[in-house]
């Protein structure tokens, strides 16, 4: 006797796929490349503007420096500037040294630039002199050099080199113990060794214009 499965197997059905969901698949594809025609087409529109920004920029920046440099250059107004900056003997601030006299040169800083050096032993402080005399004052007569001895280690506060060495400066280079009033006009500008000079520093502001790129994307 035969004993049939009465249980059948249940037919697949095809998967209905809704026509909605076909238009929004479709509509998607469309809007992301709608969007990368669009970026395609005004990106390299936007570079260009920024680039004639840059380069509008630059020209007004450049010509400001020049007209500026000629007039301290050519009056005594330049001299009131007095630049320093403090560094150690180490070789790494010896380069630092070098490139912060090189861009003081290159953007015409106005007045006097120097370098307050601080514990040198008599070797160093002699090749430090040396390299000066080669390398820095040939860029201009108004590079100077100026050692003090080491005050670092003063009461045990190593980083004193920095303030003892500007007093050392103030008294023993521009004699401010002596006589102060004769720099009464004159603007002291302290920077470090690791910086680096685009623009000239100076007191006068009226003609500079403000910067094109930071006004475009205020807008």
């Amino acid at each position: 006797m035969m004993i049939r499965n009465s249980r059948r197997k249940p037919k697949l059905k095809p998967a209905k796929i809704h026509l909605k969901w076909i238009l929004v698949v479709f509509l998607m594809i469309a809007l992301i490349s709608i969007t990368l025609s669009v970026k395609m087409l005004l990106v390299p529109s936007f570079q260009v503007q920024e680039k004639e920004l840059n380069a509008v920029s630059r020209h007004e920046e450049n010509s400001l420096v020049e007209k500026y440099a000629e007039i301290y250059e050519n009056s005594a107004e330049g001299s009131q500037y007095s630049m320093v900056f403090s560094t150690g003997c180490t070789p790494l601030q010896h380069w630092q040294s070098l490139l912060f006299f090189y861009y003081a040169h290159k953007v015409k800083q106005p007045g006097n630039v120097t370098r307050i050096a601080s514990g040198c032993s008599k070797s160093e402080a002699s090749k430090v002199r040396r390299t000066h005399q080669e390398k820095v004052a040939k860029m201009s007569e108004r590079f100077h050099l100026h050692i003090t001895p080491d005050y670092g280690f003063r009461d045990n506060k190593k980083y004193w080199n920095k303030p003892h060495g500007l007093l050392d400066w103030l008294e023993n280079e521009m004699e401010f113990s002596h006589d102060g009033s004769r720099h009464d006009d004159v603007i002291i500008i302290i920077l470090d060794p690791d910086m680096i000079l685009l623009k000239p520093i100076t007191n006068e502001f009226t003609d500079f214009k403000e910067d094109r790129r930071w006004k475009e994307k205020k807008l």
